[in-house]
């Protein structure tokens, strides 16, 4: 679960219309937390792809502004202070999708309880709940931005992946999840909060090789 907890440190959220460029939504569907109010969308419209040595890393964005530059730049060792107004919308999650054992193909179905490991460790989905803004503050690890709302970061605990692709090309992902394990990391005491939701689609990741850069990766 470390490497999802990492990526909460960049959060963020920018409101705008969706815009009707033909690329339309990819993958779909809601999250909503469990034994609490708090719920966000998924409607990836744009997503960014990268793989080498076995490992591959995908970004899916909500904001039809999402470029591959911008995206790398916000996972980047200095992401914490970059303006993701471009990359992130209110009252939705962002999608970090990483695995290893990448050869150009990945395919995997999990769920608890199944005896069975779970591959999506290394991922992380983002959301930005309930009303906040976004806003440049002072933290325990210098300036960034934060969502001021409910801020909830999870990895899926129930899912089907199937991935093709890669090495130069558009890596193509196939999902569907429907469990998460997660958290509120900006909340004052760690706490564990479940998730649950169908997101779904066909996601096509444009080849970024400027992800090679991201600190995650």
């Amino acid at each position: 679960m470390h490497r999802f907890l990492l990526a909460a440190l960049v959060l963020g959220c920018a409101e705008e219309e969706e815009k009707d460029d033909g690329t339309g939504i990819m993958i779909e569907g809601t999250i909503s937390l469990d034994d609490r109010d708090g719920a966000a969308i998924v409607r990836g419209v744009r997503a960014f792809g990268y793989n080498a040595d076995g490992r591959m890393l995908v970004f899916i964005s909500n904001n039809t502004d999402a470029t591959c530059n911008g995206v790398s730049e916000l996972l980047g060792s200095g992401g914490a202070t970059v303006d993701p107004s471009d990359i992130y919308v209110a009252g939705t999650c962002y999608m970090l999708i990483a695995v290893d054992g990448y050869d150009g193909g990945f395919s995997h179905t999990y769920s608890e309880g199944t005896g069975d490991y779970s591959l999506a460790v290394s991922s992380a989905i983002g959301c930005a709940m309930g009303d906040g803004d976004f806003e440049l503050v002072d933290t325990v690890n210098g300036p960034g931005y934060q969502w001021t709302g409910t801020w909830w970061v999870g990895a899926p605990t129930a899912y089907a992946w199937d991935f093709t692709g890669g090495d130069g090309d558009d890596l193509e992902l196939d999902m569907r999840m429907t469990r998460y394990q997660g958290s509120l990391p900006l909340s004052t005491e760690y706490v564990e909060v479940q998730a649950e939701g169908i997101v779904e689609g066909v996601v096509t990741a444009k080849w970024c090789p400027e992800l090679a850069d991201a600190s995650t990766f």
